[in-house]
């Protein structure tokens, strides 16, 4: 049976990332929320001419100890996150990333494989043990992407779309494993 859950988390992650590749480029769920920056070349030139590393940045700046100070800048200032990553000169490296991409969706597939495989005995036919695995993503996108709305102030429609993109790549990776998982 080990073998077979290999396999089954292995197809299923593959088959949660086929879907990625539809959702994003046919449905475009992958860039729901995203805007352009406004006044793109300005901004760029100053990020460029001030942040000069790789990284997550918050602002204001989260280590504030003083809390009077921090609602001031909450209550005055604009608020988020920035992912920097610095010019490398290079095109994107497509291959590389989708490969990463893939290698995350297995390892996806591959957890939930195991985690199906505990509760398919208590799970009603087929469709209970898709549905079972669909909500294991839906579990993954509001717990991941909604504190980044509560928090850092992401758009409502990305937290949406995330939580059906989800929900949808899992069903479809629930449609491999509940043919692959039934119970004893």
């Amino acid at each position: 049976m080990r073998g077979r859950l290999w396999l089954a988390g292995l197809l299923a992650g593959l088959a949660a990332f086929a879907w990625g590749a539809v959702s994003h480029m046919a449905f475009g769920l992958g860039s729901v929320g995203l805007q352009p920056l406004p006044n793109e070349a300005a901004v760029l030139g100053t990020m460029s001419q001030n942040v000069k590393g790789p990284g997550l940045y918050a602002f204001p700046a989260m280590g504030e100890k003083d809390p009077a100070k921090m609602n001031e800048a909450y209550a005055t200032q604009p608020r988020g996150l920035l992912v920097m990553t610095p010019p490398s000169g290079q095109p994107v490296p497509w291959g590389p990333l989708l490969g990463l991409q893939a290698l995350i969706d297995i390892v996806g597939g591959l957890i939930a494989a195991f985690v199906l495989a505990t509760a398919a005995p208590r799970l009603r036919g087929y469709l209970g043990r898709v549905w079972f695995v669909a909500i294991l993503g839906a579990f993954a996108a509001i717990t991941i992407v909604g504190p980044y709305w509560i928090w850092y102030g992401f758009p409502m429609n990305f937290l949406l779309a995330s939580l059906v993109d989800n929900l949808l790549a899992w069903a479809v990776g629930g449609l491999v494993l509940a043919g692959m998982i039934r119970p004893e």
